[in-house]
């Protein structure tokens, strides 16, 4: 059917399709990405609840200190009792009884165990206070992360809203370009927004005057298959959108739609974002994104225009 095209209506028609394929491709990545921003929102931060100090550090230190203490007093009483016993051996002296000994033993018994029990009691008091300010810290955290989570549940049903209007446009702008393409116009292989692009640029700069070879005429099948075998042309859009400066060279119209294209997502998607921001601020607004209304609206009247403007090439009235 393609062939019963003239050269200026099929032109028109690569047109048509290559917007087309590009507003697909907009209203998908756009949705795409609020998919991607929602997953974000709305997930609850996980904060470790402070230990309290336990009283059984505290009775562990006592035992500690009361055998340690012991064993301290022990070991004064031993060298006083030594080194008495060398310096009244050298000096003649009388030696000190073993009541005074002991005296000074519990009395250094006593003086660690007040020592010890005393840094218990400090670390106690010291603990404690960590404890009592973590915990307030920890409470006042999760008070905050839960009111930023109502926040952004907020935000995230705003951006659901705009996320399935764009869903909603994404399968009509589909089914009419499933439309399109079932004239036959253009070979199936050839349905979509790398090869539509290159054979609308084979077309406009009349590299070609029709899809199929015609005479000495080589076609736009042809040319297009040609540049792939050959690399000249890169065929995956992710790829596209990150070297649009090497696509350019070969894949002008193609880089142009696509610039265009991410034009549009990013405009569509900070329009959302602002007034998505709105909400998480406190502003209950859940307006339609003035630019994604304005999209839809312009979508839809060029939608219209392309259906009537088929209907009315002459192979089709």
């Amino acid at each position: 059917m393609a062939n019963r095209l003239n050269y200026n209506d099929l032109l028109k028609y690569m047109e048509i399709v290559l917007d087309m394929e590009k507003n697909v491709y907009v209203e998908l990545k756009s949705w795409q990405d609020l998919q991607g921003q929602m997953s974000r929102l709305g997930m609850p931060r996980k904060y470790n609840k402070p230990v309290r100090y336990s009283t059984t550090n505290l009775f562990l230190r006592f035992l500690a200190s009361f055998f340690g203490g012991a064993i301290v007093g022990f070991i004064a009483v031993f060298v006083l009792i030594v080194g008495a016993c060398t310096v009244g051996h050298i000096a003649q002296t009388d030696l000190p009884t073993p009541k005074t000994a002991i005296t000074v033993g519990v009395i250094t018994w006593i003086i660690v165990i007040i020592i010890a029990m005393r840094s218990a009691i400090m670390e106690k008091n010291y603990e404690k206070n960590r404890y009592s300010t973590e915990l307030n810290d920890y409470n006042t955290n999760l008070s905050n992360d839960n009111a930023r989570v109502q926040r952004e549940l907020a935000q995230k049903q705003y951006l659901q809203t705009q996320a399935d209007t764009l869903a909603a446009m994404w399968r009509t702008s589909k089914e009419k370009l499933d439309k399109m393409y079932s004239y036959d116009i253009l070979e199936e292989k050839y349905r979509n927004i790398v090869a539509v692009a290159s054979i609308y640029e084979y077309l406009k700069h009349e590299r070609t005057r029709s899809l199929q070879r015609v005479g000495s005429d080589e076609g736009a099948y042809n040319i297009f298959e040609s540049e792939v075998r050959l690399n000249k042309i890169i065929t995956n859009t992710d790829i596209i959108i990150q070297k649009l400066d090497v696509v350019i060279e070969n894949q002008r119209e193609l880089a142009n739609t696509m610039r265009n294209a991410q034009n549009s997502i990013n405009n569509l998607v900070t329009s959302t974002n602002n007034m998505s921001a709105r909400i998480q601020s406190g502003m209950n607004r859940l307006n339609a994104s003035v630019e994604l209304s304005n999209y839809q609206q312009q979508q839809t009247n060029n939608e219209l225009r392309y259906m009537n403007m088929m209907n009315t090439l002459h192979f089709y009235s």
